[in-house]
């Protein structure tokens, strides 16, 4: 009788692989790669893969970046490369481009052109689909670490970004030249955005809220939603 239940677990497991076959896997070669930190799919389904390579073997990784971009099947199209202390926040795609956002300990260079400022600062930058610089912004009172990016109607950019020192958290609608719409500072300290969307002229945000007058700290999910009503006007029902 254990015989017949091991080889039923045994038919279980490999129906169970077999109708989970996937399309294709690829494996590609990145000196000491530490991780995939960002994914996104552009217009024409290439595939942008961003994360941090020959860093410390220790978390947050922060190093050098290298930014990939594959055809649908998982070909290489062409592979960039950031060089400096950097962590990746998130990455999205916007129309056949790309848009990244992170934090940087310092100056970085991306395809032999300096970019960033001389301390610590929170930074985004868009790219074309050759992965050519089409602009960036910078702010050293912004945190570039546990961010999110969320691309909306008319390829509008809703960008979740963090407060100095990780208090706080500020929603900036961006659009696709890199101008800014508008900002909002949902909560100096109080507030801890996991993640966002942006649709229909609404941002969803989901995430904790620290009880400052509580006996003992508590996260306490939300979800809160806020739409601009005749963009850029930012109103919160």
């Amino acid at each position: 009788m254990r015989l017949f239940y091991i080889l039923l677990i045994l038919l279980v497991i490999t129906l169970t692989t077999k109708s989970q076959q996937f399309l294709w896997a690829n494996s590609y070669d990145i000196t000491n790669c530490n991780e995939v930190a960002a994914l996104a799919v552009d217009s024409s389904g290439n595939i942008f893969m961003c994360g941090v390579y020959d860093a410390s073997p220790f978390v947050p990784y922060t190093g050098n970046c290298y930014l990939q971009k594959t055809d649908s099947q998982g070909v290489i199209i062409w592979t960039k490369y950031f060089m400096g202390d950097i962590h990746i926040g998130d990455m999205a795609a916007v129309g056949n481009g790309t848009i990244i956002i992170g934090q940087s300990l310092g100056p970085f260079t991306y395809e032999d052109e300096q970019y960033g400022l001389t301390g610590p600062h929170m930074f985004v930058i868009k790219l074309d689909e050759d992965g050519s610089h089409e602009w960036h912004m910078t702010d050293e009172t912004k945190y570039g670490v546990y961010t999110n990016i969320s691309v909306g109607k008319f390829n509008n950019i809703a960008l979740h970004i963090r407060g100095q020192f990780n208090l706080g958290d500020w929603i900036y609608i961006v659009d696709p030249d890199g101008n800014i719409l508008n900002t909002k500072l949902l909560s100096a300290t109080e507030t801890l955005v996991i993640d966002m969307a942006h649709h229909d002229q609404r941002v969803y945000i989901n995430g904790g809220f620290n009880a400052l007058n509580s006996t003992f700290l508590r996260s306490i999910p939300f979800f809160y939603p806020c739409h601009p009503s005749n963009m850029p006007l930012l109103s919160w029902p």
